[in-house]
């Protein structure tokens, strides 16, 4: 059959197997949930479908965050007042989550930019010794859901770091106006800011802009402070 032949069939098998796996997922799911796990899948249809498109899941995604008050969920899961916490301002980070621990699904957003069917929002307040952390993510394809509390001395914190991260990632990728779908390992850049501790990271998904950089050079100021202190 020759090496091409067999390309092909491997092509073949691996397409099936996804839209086996896609069939899977649907199951159970209510009808936006489905939506969304049929563009991850590129199941779209070709260019003449009305399937949804990355700004369209995009709205989706910023639609969730709006019903969401994440700032009066951590203060209230971490048990806090704000004026207590106040000896710089809050700062909170958020993005898709692309990380290898977590089986998510992704999707090419543009050249070098990806989505991802997991989310997640990062609250940071600062203390007068501790500085304390809430993470909260959600999924776009089922009901779950991640809430998590953390607290360190700043005496204990190595660093505040952002760095970015390229995760390998199976992906649906559409050729032509036919439907027809493949997929393929693509490399998925994402940002990411991480607190260093002593035998451990914690990472939070990031979208980086001004605010974001001058909130990190904020942070690594007070940490410096408190441990001169």
């Amino acid at each position: 059959m020759g090496m091409f032949g067999n390309a092909v069939n491997q092509a073949a098998t691996d397409a099936a197997a996804k839209q086996q796996e896609m069939q899977m997922l649907l199951r159970g799911k209510n009808s936006e949930q489905q939506a969304i796990i049929k563009f991850f899948y590129g199941a779209s249809g070709g260019c003449m479908s009305s399937g949804m498109t990355v700004e369209e899941y995009r709205k989706k995604v910023r639609a969730r965050l709006s019903s969401l008050d994440t700032k009066s969920m951590a203060l209230r899961k971490l048990g806090i007042d704000e004026d207590e916490v106040q000896e710089i301002a809050p700062v909170t980070f958020e993005g898709y989550v692309f990380n290898d621990k977590v089986d998510n699904l992704v999707a090419r957003a543009s050249a070098n930019t990806w989505v991802s069917s997991e989310y997640m929002i990062t609250w940071l307040f600062f203390g007068e010794r501790e500085v304390f952390i809430y993470q909260y993510s959600f999924s776009m394809t089922s009901d779950s859901k991640k809430e998590n509390t953390m607290q360190y001395f700043y005496q204990d914190v190595t660093n505040f770091t952002a760095s970015s991260e390229t995760y390998q990632k199976l992906v649906a990728e559409s050729s032509g106006c036919m439907g027809s779908t493949q997929y393929m390992q693509a490399s998925a850049n994402a940002d990411e800011f991480k607190i260093v501790v002593p035998g451990d990271t914690l990472r939070c998904s990031m979208t980086p802009t001004d605010s974001t950089d001058a909130a990190i050079r904020g942070m690594r100021n007070k940490l410096r402070e408190m441990k001169n202190r």
